[in-house]
């Protein structure tokens, strides 16, 4: 367990809790995201929380992935990567905060913003240049969030997914330079 606040703490994720992992991304992921998917976005959900996908993030010694406890209820999830090379400035790597998910109910209450500032806390504690994360182009309310936090967008790659919309492949890559 990591402690980030007396409110909010990261538990880690383990290959049992896969069935909690994928109900609790049926709840939190289709408000912010299920119009973007030709079908209820069950298919996205099915594949990225499977248990052959979580078996496979786990067994990525530089992949770290965590349930978001606030006052110690799962409210969401967060995944950062170690060493990944930032693609825009490449050679250059640094973290990677993969995904970011938080339960409605959380959201403005300073939960994203104190696992961000977590996020960047632990790159400069690793002595890396660079923390870096995707958004997704027609979600401006969390590019406007990265933004705030000090994150550029650089440029942006298309998304291959078949049942993902097409004004909705585009992901911008963002970073925030820490030296």
């Amino acid at each position: 367990m990591i402690t980030i606040n007396s409110h909010l703490s990261l538990q880690p994720i383990k290959i049992e809790d896969q069935p909690k992992l994928l109900e609790l991304m049926q709840e939190v992921y289709p408000d912010a995201y299920g119009h973007f998917w030709k079908d209820d976005c069950s298919w996205y959900l099915n594949h990225i929380y499977s248990l052959e996908s979580l078996k496979k993030d786990l067994a990525t010694p530089q992949s770290h992935y965590h349930f978001i406890l606030y006052n110690n209820e799962t409210v969401g999830i967060f995944k950062y990567v170690y060493n990944q090379v930032y693609t825009p400035l490449s050679p250059l790597a640094g973290l990677k905060l993969h995904r970011l998910y938080l339960h409605p109910s959380v959201q403005g209450k300073g939960v994203g913003r104190d696992i961000m500032q977590y996020g960047e806390k632990l790159a400069r504690k690793l002595d890396y240049k660079i923390i870096w994360l995707d958004a997704m182009h027609t979600h401006t309310q969390a590019q406007l969030f990265y933004k705030k936090a000090g994150y550029i967008k650089t440029e942006f790659q298309l998304l291959p997914f078949d049942l993902l919309k097409d004004e909705h492949r585009k992901m911008w890559y963002m970073h925030k330079m820490l030296h």
